[in-house]
């Protein structure tokens, strides 16, 4: 056995197989002050009217296999205020960092008032954390402008964190993440910088807690966590590249993928400002949720990795008819419904549809021959005629879709029927590049002339590393597509490389 797959298997025998259950008392043994914890930063994140999750983990040594801490559960406190100096404290509370989730805490708190900035910390055997901010949603029958910021794909191989940087200055009331928050790989050379905790690929859940922790240590991480609450999303790289349900289309054994899987979501739970009732069971964690912001949009939150079937015909970029096969799953027959439920009972006036993958079909061969990416809902087109189907029977209002994944931006009006350009645009697509993944890039790939030629509901694409800024309001939403020049080196300026509208009732796209 080699020392990968060896470390895998010892990282996941003690947790076991079932269902990790909450223990239903403190288990304190031991003595002895714990060192500052806090190395992590803090985070919040799933904003309702009325509450909000606050979110830390405790790590005085984020890059041990026990993070530094004892083998004891530990009590902490949190307050959360309507001022930065916590001089009008609203609420107090103690919860536990509970050893067997390597001591994260995720706060679910209520009682709040609607669509209002709120400052929060914790406190532990008398360090206190840094301080976050944080902003609950608008009341139902309310309809206030909001600005949400959406980004992906943050490799830390590739770059500094200046894009978060900048989204933290952005003064966002919301940030939207669609996936690849880490990347499971182990040192790559000839890249900006080397993965070093650990300094080989994930495999057990010590290995993906401290990858979890490199990116979390950086200061722009944790300046973008404190700047707004988070509502994230997975893509592969949390888990493995290209998987696809408990398929890799590498050398893994079924047994082998699954214990592997076990462990990163469990460490995705772990790392993120998510509700206890996303706590994985085994191989599995519902990602998949929705959140209401007043009555101007409807977050319907996808998880396009856990469900699907593997990609048809080995994937890649090819002609495959098999991809049409109306058999074929790529939500899962539950998740699909679920989405067909939520679009149907939506108040909202702009229902966004965050995901990981291109919605859009895009042709990437020149001339009579079509060819389409196997890893997208082009791979599985049976699902996507199905959603768009349905969205035009059931008259959904606005569907705006978000997309990562392919360290690019682009922006398309989604078609009624892909195959027939001239059909109905019914909705838009904003595609984000990435925080760092192929670092700098350039103003555009080679084969935009060709995309753009092929796929006539393509708008606009930019191959430099950035993310979106949306603005929604009753008649509008806008979004700026934003590029930073470089991320090889620190400090890099933003700037808005295109701005596009979509007007209310107005299916697609125009540049303003």
């Amino acid at each position: 056995m080699n020392r990968t797959r060896r470390n895998l298997l010892l990282g996941t025998a003690a947790a076991g197989t079932a269902a990790i259950v909450l223990p239903q008392a403190l288990a304190w043994a031991g003595n002895g002050k714990i060192r500052y914890p806090f190395t992590l930063g803090v985070a919040s994140g799933e904003p309702t009217p009325d509450g909000i999750v606050l979110w830390t983990r405790l790590a005085p040594k984020p890059f041990e296999a026990d993070s530094g801490m004892p083998s004891r559960d530990v009590e902490i406190e949190w307050e959360i205020a309507k001022d930065e100096g916590f001089r009008r404290v609203v609420r107090r509370g103690k919860d536990v960092a509970w050893r067997v989730f390597g001591h994260s805490v995720h706060v679910e708190l209520g009682g709040l008032e609607p669509h209002t900035w709120y400052w929060y910390r914790f406190k532990v055997d008398g360090h206190v954390s840094p301080v976050g901010r944080t902003r609950t949603a608008p009341a139902p029958g309310t309809s206030p402008e909001f600005r949400f910021g959406f980004a992906s794909c943050a490799s830390y191989e590739y770059g500094y964190y200046t894009a978060y940087e900048r989204m933290a200055e952005e003064d966002f009331d919301l940030i939207v993440f669609l996936g690849d928050y880490i990347y499971e790989y182990g040192v790559e050379t000839n890249h900006v910088r080397q993965n070093y905790a650990p300094p080989y690929a994930c495999m057990s859940v010590e290995d993906y807690r401290m990858r979890f922790a490199q990116q979390k240590v950086e200061p722009e991480v944790q300046q973008v966590h404190a700047a707004a609450p988070w509502l994230p999303t997975w893509d592969d790289h949390e888990l493995l590249n290209d998987y696809a349900g408990l398929y890799s289309p590498y050398a893994w054994t079924d047994e082998e993928l699954a214990l592997r899987r076990r462990n990163a979501y469990r460490a995705y739970y772990e790392n993120m400002p998510l509700r206890k009732s996303t706590l994985p069971h085994g191989t599995d964690m519902r990602v998949y949720r929705g959140l209401d912001y007043g009555d101007l949009a409807r977050f319907v939150i996808l998880d396009t990795r856990q469900y699907r079937d593997p990609q048809a015909c080995r994937g890649g970029i090819k002609t495959c008819p098999a991809a049409a096969d109306p058999a074929r799953k790529f939500l899962g027959n539950d998740q699909e419904q679920w989405v067909y439920d939520q679009l149907d009972s939506s108040p909202a006036r702009w229902n966004v549809i965050a995901q990981q993958v291109f919605l859009s079909a895009i042709d990437e061969s020149p001339g009579a021959a079509q060819s389409f990416s196997m890893d997208s809902w082009s791979g599985y087109s049976a699902t996507r005629d199905r959603l768009l189907s349905h969205i035009q029977a059931a008259g959904t209002s606005n569907p705006i879709v978000l997309t990562g994944d392919v360290h690019a931006h682009y922006v398309s009006d989604v078609k009624a029927n892909f195959n027939d350009p001239s059909s109905a645009s019914i909705g838009a697509e904003f595609v984000v590049t990435s925080i760092t993944s192929e670092t700098d890039g350039a103003d555009a790939r080679p084969t935009w002339p060709m995309l753009q030629q092929e796929n006539p509901h393509l708008k606009y694409h930019s191959f430099r590393r950035g993310y979106g800024a949306t603005t929604v309001g009753k008649e509008t939403l806008t979004t700026e597509m934003k590029i930073l020049p470089y991320v090889s080196t620190k400090g890099a300026p933003v700037s808005t490389d295109a701005t596009f509208v979509v007007e209310n009732g107005v299916g697609g796209v125009v540049r303003a």
